[in-house]
């Protein structure tokens, strides 16, 4: 019902065009403050190489903001390369982390959605449920010791109302949220997935990968635009799924959904519901990552020839 109600609220004007695969009409208005009313604050990563802003995946979310009156939207700002893609990478789960953590301090009680596209989706991933991927370093020691492939402390992530990822070069076949049919791993399968299921995120997570698509289910790279098509293809979806959890949505006082805490606002620190990390993230410089040597090289030259087909 929800669904055929917002086909026909977006059957014309700016945001089913987004929802269409035009993502210039993409509102890139960031703003941290705290939603009003029953309203959600959404953080957004965009996809590797997309100029800084919310990115393709920004549809999702203005959609999600038509329906969601008082709601507030931030952008990740990270450099989404592809030359350095493990400095990147990590340096957008360190921004993202950042985001939360002075939400949570801000807005007690409030919900949080957050979304991310193909780089954006790991970086999403990965802030909340730890980075433990295949072929990443331990990003730990790059970071002054800050634990990033922990997930986020159980009274940070029962404020997450809803997560929607799309492309996610992280997709791991056992992924009880997966939506599509692919049905390979990806490039950089998550090695553990468990703690989607301990936490309770994901009953409120939902990860779009199609088959053939080349960073989250490894087809071949003549199929790029399965990869570039899951806002045109699964958008109302996403945007259906995010409001429906919004609603479930059981605030501070009786916690939220499964696995998680009481939803208790905690400080920035990182240690009792924040999320702050306490060093600052790793420079990011550009230069080629060296923790691989030349396995790392080639790796990225790899990347960087078929990402360079992305947005």
């Amino acid at each position: 019902m929800l669904a055929a109600t917002l086909l026909a609220a977006f059957a014309t004007g700016a945001v089913a065009q987004q929802l269409n695969g035009n993502a210039s009409l993409v509102s890139n208005i960031t703003s941290s403050a705290c939603p009003t009313g029953n309203g959600a604050h959404i953080i957004v990563a965009r996809a590797s190489l997309e100029a800084v802003g919310f990115g393709t995946i920004g549809a999702v979310k203005d959609a999600v903001l038509a329906q969601v009156p008082g709601s507030t939207a931030q952008f990740v700002n990270y450099p989404a390369t592809l030359d350095a893609y493990f400095m990147s990478e990590t340096t957008g789960v360190y921004a993202m982390r950042t985001l939360i953590a002075a939400y949570i301090a801000n807005c007690p009680c409030q919900p949080l959605v957050v979304m991310g596209y193909s780089q954006g989706a790991q970086v999403t991933a990965d802030s909340l449920v730890g980075q433990q991927v295949t072929a990443f370093p331990d990003n730990m020691t790059l970071a002054g010791g800050v634990a990033i492939d922990q997930p986020l402390p159980d009274s940070t992530l029962s404020r997450v109302a809803a997560m929607v990822i799309m492309g996610d070069p992280t997709f791991n076949t056992n992924e009880s949220f997966h939506v599509g049919n692919a049905s390979k791993n990806a490039l950089f399968p998550r090695e553990d997935v468990s703690n989607f299921e301990r936490t309770g995120l994901a009953s409120r997570t939902q990860s779009y990968c199609d088959a053939f698509d080349p960073y989250c289910a490894s087809g071949s790279f003549d199929n790029i635009s399965v990869h570039l098509g899951y806002v045109k293809e699964y958008g109302i979806a996403a945007t259906t799924f995010v409001v429906d959890q919004l609603k479930q949505y059981k605030g501070c006082a009786a916690g939220n959904a499964t696995g998680g805490a009481n939803g208790t606002a905690g400080g920035a620190n990182g240690t009792s519901g924040g999320a702050a990390p306490t060093s600052s993230p790793p420079a990011y410089t550009g230069a080629a990552v060296t923790v691989y040597g030349a396995s790392s090289a080639m790796l990225m030259a790899a990347m960087a020839a078929l990402f360079a087909f992305m947005l």
